[in-house]
């Protein structure tokens, strides 16, 4: 409840709590207006359109003028990330010396330059106040500068926000404002390829689909299509909020009108940035710096104690001769022994060796490519008992991926295995057709046919890494990777096609074959995007989309000897049955379908009525399972971390039956039960509700998975771990959404390489480790024991949990 209350408070201190009344301007004197409250505000996708051009007293036609944007400004604030108050160098110099054993070499220091004061005749009386002096310093200096350097998580996050946007303002659109001076109430305009400037609410969609890119934000592997449709529950997920678009999101599909309903540290990425600074405000110390403050103290008690026994013991000697009789030379003398004895009796090298021993295991796990931030952090991660991992890119590949591809057979349909879990044409093939001969099958061809020509996505490959990334729709990206895992069409080949690369030699044949006319773009009604395309004197349609529009529209179905059969009942019934086995699994379904034509010149004009009718009498051609596959080590490294007696958990933004089936194919769940959604495992405030919260997450409960979770829900469940059963914890991610998670960990893990640069500095400031490639088994070697029968690459290493 704690990391609850100082996030509310960081959210308080940077946001007003209610927007006082504004006058508007008209054309007479209106009314004064209410804005709604930030809390108010959250709830926007829950209104219409019209109801929140009303609540924010919007003007869509018009937008608002100079002297209201100024007024507004005043109340909302700019649309800029705030953070909390920086610690001064003179805080952070202070932490350096909260440490018992350091605290025990401050007081040895003083006590040692006070007898040496009194004792000016010895001059090698300053020696041990001052060697102990210099090593003070010295730690403290490299302790402020290791702080002062890891604070750029702020700095990642308003990367992800635009400089400029396009507004209306003064009845004209100015795509030259500066997103910073956003406020409520703004209309503004959104094309393909802009970063969301601001939390918005959809008011008009002006292409048939609109989509943008939340992955980093919500964990959803692929991008997620926007309506205009009132969501019911005020309470939503933010990855069910379907009219409303996120600041630091990125517009992948169309151009859309919205009125801005939260700026600043009101936005969802600011709440992450409030988050961040409620965890990093709620540190605890690590493992090992409790250990050493409590032997410390141990310390202090027994050396103490022999010290002032010594002394006493030397009380009846003060007057000694020795010291002409005088009782406080003696008393003097006497108290530099006692001093020097405690000196000697303390381990002034024990910090100089535990840093070398630290030191030896971050090159241990430098090996394994993996990057230490903070020394302490190798101590802590032996220590870890709870590992809390994100799912989309981090137990995942985040890279949509066809595995299944269901045609049609004699009577019935087969389905096929496609290997592969990546975006790399050459990682995997279509089982049965290795050698990347799957177009001399009639029915591949055709597949193949629509996977090519009814695509905008594109695949890049980095010269520098070899890594093959993305350009366009996760989905579409899949079907052209697996266009080029089928081979090359039975057509001539084009100029350079033997220059070209064997993983886009398919693309190029089929692009040079055909020539597109016309796009029928997706259309959330009848769910389905179309190109029409040319070859010769021939015209096709070519169709994909949801199996349960498609296949309605489907009346014939190619053999396997290319003759066109009616799609009658039992086959249909057949295929029916068949989705709906691969969507249980779960896949992500695409049904692929085509058909000749010959008018097609006014198609484009026509509405959704029109396209939907135009997409009809079609022959089916095959149907595309995809995923984005688990890791092929992360399997057995979840194995190994649980037979190390460590617990698992998955936290993710995504659906739960996507969430339950990768938890049960990586071994973390055996069954639903110990799957919750984050909205509704926090819905009950009582603490009847938090005493069963506690109960579900206790050691002996076992692993779990957590799926619908916000940014705070992943911080929440972090700390109900740690406060509740006393957990080391242990968060990896490589989101947006993960960063107050990774802050709150006692170690937080971030993904090196397909990692968001918000993910990599909200470590920074922890107990930090950071991964150089998305690896599930590097963080299972980092767990492993520094013991000598550890050898690096050997596939039986023991793991032992450390104690």
């Amino acid at each position: 409840m704690r990391v609850a209350l100082l996030l509310c408070a960081g959210l308080a201190a940077a946001l007003p709590r209610r927007r006082p009344k504004l006058s508007l301007r008209g054309g007479s004197a209106a009314p004064p207006v209410s804005l709604p409250t930030v809390a108010e505000a959250e709830a926007a996708h829950a209104w219409t359109g019209a109801d929140c051009v009303q609540r924010f007293a919007a003007r869509p036609d018009a937008g608002l003028s100079e002297a209201e944007v100024t007024r507004r400004r005043e109340v909302s604030g700019r649309n800029v990330l705030v953070q909390a108050a920086k610690r001064t160098q003179w805080q952070m110099l202070l932490d350096q010396f909260d440490d018992r054993l350091v605290q025990i070499l401050v007081g040895v220091a003083v006590l040692s330059a006070v007898l040496g004061m009194l004792d000016a005749e010895d001059p090698t009386a300053w020696v041990d106040p001052v060697v102990i002096s210099l090593i003070l310093v010295s730690n403290a200096a490299v302790g402020v500068w290791q702080e002062s350097s890891a604070d750029g998580a702020l700095a990642a996050l308003e990367k992800l926000q635009p400089a400029r946007c396009c507004v209306r303002r003064n009845s004209a659109w100015d795509g030259e404002v500066q997103a910073s001076e956003l406020v409520p109430g703004d209309v503004v305009y959104l094309r393909v390829g802009d970063k969301v400037p601001a939390d918005c609410r959809l008011l008009q969609l002006k292409t048939s689909a609109f989509s943008t890119d939340e992955a980093a934000l919500t964990g959803e592997s692929v991008t997620t299509s926007k309506d205009l449709e009132v969501v019911s529950d005020e309470k939503a997920p933010l990855a069910d909020r379907s009219n409303t678009v996120f600041a630091g999101t990125v517009v992948t599909r169309g151009h859309a009108t919205g009125v801005v309903v939260a700026t600043g540290m009101a936005t969802q990425i600011g709440r992450v940035q409030a988050g961040v600074d409620a965890a990093r405000a709620d540190r605890e110390k690590t493992p090992l710096a409790k250990k050493l403050d409590e032997f410390g103290s141990q310390l202090t008690l027994v050396i103490g104690g022999i010290c002032a026994a010594t002394f006493a013991a030397s009380v009846p000697r003060f007057g000694s001769p020795v010291f002409g009789g005088n009782k406080l030379k003696g008393a003097a003398h006497y108290a530099k022994g006692a001093v020097a004895l405690g000196v000697a009796a303390i381990p002034e090298g024990l910090p100089a060796v535990i840093t070398l021993c630290l030191s030896l295991g971050t090159r241990r796990m430098a090996a394994r490519r993996v990057v230490v931030r903070r020394l302490p952090s190798v101590e802590t991660l032996g220590c870890t008992s709870v590992i809390c991992s994100d799912k989309t890119g981090t137990l995942t590949t985040n890279a949509m991926t066809v595995v299944s591809l269901l045609i049609p057979a004699s009577g019935a349909f087969d389905e096929l295995e496609v290997t592969g879990g990546s975006y790399d044409p050459t990682d995997g093939d279509v089982r049965g057709f290795e050698e990347r001969n799957g177009c001399a099958d009639v029915r591949l061809l055709q597949c193949a046919s629509v996977c090519a020509l009814c695509n905008d996505a594109q695949l890049a490959r980095d010269e520098d890494s070899g890594e093959f990334v993305r350009v366009g729709e996760p989905t579409e990206c899949a079907l052209r990777v697996l266009a080029e895992k089928l081979g090359p069409p039975p057509f001539p080949k084009p100029a350079g096609y033997e220059q070209a690369g064997t993983w886009q030699r398919a693309a190029l044949s089929w692009r040079h074959a055909f020539d597109r006319k016309a796009t029928l773009e997706f259309d959330r009604g009848r769910k389905s995007m179309s190109t029409v395309c040319t070859r010769g004197d021939r015209t096709c349609l070519y169709v994909k989309g949801a199996p349960d529009s498609v296949i309605a529209r489907c009346t014939r179905v190619r053999r396997e000897d290319g003759s066109i059969v009616p799609l009658d009942e039992a086959l249909r019934s057949a295929l029916v049955d068949k989705v709906h086995a691969m969507a249980s699994r779960p896949l992500r379904c695409l049904a692929l379908a085509t058909k000749d034509v010959t008018a097609w010149e006014d198609v484009e004009r026509g509405g959704p009525a029109a396209h939907e009718a135009f997409e009809s009498d079609l022959i089916l051609e095959g149907v595309a399972g995809i995923r984005d596959p688990p890791r092929p080590e992360a399997k057995r490294a979840i194995a190994r971390c649980k037979s190390a007696g460590v617990r698992v958990f998955m936290i993710t933004g995504d659906s739960k039956e996507t969430a339950v089936a990768i938890g049960k194919e990586l071994g973390i769940l055996e069954s639903d039960e110990r799957a919750w959604e984050g909205n509704a495992f926090f819905a009950d405030d009582s603490a009847e509700a938090e005493g069963r919260r506690k109960d579900l997450l206790a050691p002996s409960a076992g692993d779990g998975v957590f799926c619908r979770t916000a940014p705070a829900d992943k911080q929440r469940i972090i700390k109900l771990l740690a406060d509740a059963h006393g957990d080391v914890t242990a968060m990896t991610g490589d989101g947006v959404n993960d960063a107050p998670a990774l802050q709150q960990a006692s170690i937080g893990v971030a993904m090196g390489i397909a990692g968001t640069e918000v993910a990599k500095q909200a470590v920074l400031t922890r107990r930090p480790v950071k991964l150089l490639q998305g690896d599930a088994s590097r963080r299972r070697c980092a767990r492993e024991p520094f013991t000598p029968s550890t050898r690096r690459g050997s596939a039986t290493a023991p793991v032992r949990r450390r104690t």
